[in-house]
């Protein structure tokens, strides 16, 4: 700056407007002394003087980035995460893995609607926010709603983020569902989180996958017949914390319908009741239909293709093309053309 002919070395007073002039003094002691006494008052413009172009005191620098990665706060990390951006970035993850720890308080100061887009992306993307999915939807709407006119575009992207399925029903019910624009905005998000809310195991999406401070892990779990209970062609779901193994067929090769349920808590398998019989096997294919619950239909489907009889067969074949179940379709058109005389009987 005062050298090789720039504009300020010929002036005999020049106006630094970026940095303090309380900074200014510690930097300039820190040239004659080589010492530097860093404070939580001082520390934020000391780094930002530190940090200009036309000074660069990277040992000062430095030093401050680790005071303020050292003395994270609640009441400070965000704006950290906001200095971080502008001047340091790995002053920025710091303040961002300490805001993710302490989000519940943190999201509260005013600083956090500060934050750019990006800053606030990173945080309610990642699976460390420690707290409630409903403290994390409350704290996108104050951002957006801190600018709506510049923020409103923005609610698609981020509501993405926010792990609705994990809300307490009630909650969602009464706080979400009434909102028209969020409705309006992210239809499919919220038709996604009423349909986790009744059938849990038949969604899966990014916002299905529970976040650390849950407790909850994500668990992959191979179902196979054992020699004691031989058992193939089944059907599997999940549900309330629980896998049920339903129908299928055992070891004398014949339809079963009994149902097991494993429990995680103990890892033991457990008897629950049977399968529908006949009478009411109709009507919940329907329902599962309906809802697009897979599991319950396949086997449903398999029992009533296992249980067609001369007198039923029809009826199915009239069920099978209102559900449009090709595959129940298919088996008792089959079996009316084998018993074809009998079932014309019937007639």
């Amino acid at each position: 700056m005062f050298c090789n002919g720039h504009r300020e070395s010929k002036e005999d007073k020049v106006t630094i407007h970026e940095a303090s002039s309380s900074a200014l003094q510690l930097l300039v002691d820190y040239a004659y002394m080589s010492k530097v006494t860093i404070t939580e008052d001082n520390a934020t413009e000391l780094m930002e003087g530190a940090s200009l172009s036309f000074f660069q005191v990277p040992p000062v620098r430095d030093a401050c980035i680790k005071f303020l990665s050292d003395n994270l706060s609640i009441k400070n990390c965000m704006k950290v995460v906001i200095l971080g951006g502008m001047l340091n970035s790995n002053l920025e993850t710091d303040a961002l893995s300490y805001a993710m720890k302490e989000f519940a308080a943190a999201c509260k100061t005013p600083e956090f609607l500060d934050l750019t887009k990006d800053q606030l992306i990173k945080l309610i993307s990642s699976d460390n926010v420690s707290a409630p999915e409903e403290t994390v939807y409350m704290s996108v709407m104050k951002w957006i709603n801190h600018d709506t006119r510049k923020r409103k575009k923005e609610m698609r992207e981020l509501m993405e983020l926010v792990r609705f399925p994990f809300m307490d029903k009630m909650y969602f019910i009464e706080k979400v569902q009434p909102d028209k624009t969020l409705c309006k905005c992210c239809p499919d998000i919220v038709l996604e989180t009423q349909k986790y809310h009744v059938f849990p195991g038949e969604v899966q999406s990014p916002r299905t996958r529970p976040r650390r401070a849950s407790g909850l892990r994500e668990a992959v779990v191979v179902i196979a017949g054992i020699e004691e209970l031989p058992r193939y062609l089944h059907a599997v779901a999940s549900f309330d914390g629980s896998i049920y193994v339903i129908g299928g067929r055992g070891a004398d090769d014949l339809a079963t319908s009994t149902v097991y349920r494993f429990s995680p808590g103990d890892c033991q398998w457990h008897s629950a009741s049977d399968m529908p019989n006949k009478d009411n096997a109709v009507e919940l294919l329907k329902g599962a239909s309906f809802f697009q619950f897979e599991p319950v239909k396949d086997a449903c489907t398999t029992f009533l293709s296992d249980t067609l009889w001369i007198t039923n067969c029809l009826e199915r074949i009239n069920v099978a093309n209102m559900l449009m179940d090709h595959h129940l379709e298919t088996n008792a058109l089959s079996y009316v053309m084998k018993e074809f005389t009998a079932v014309n009987e019937t007639l």
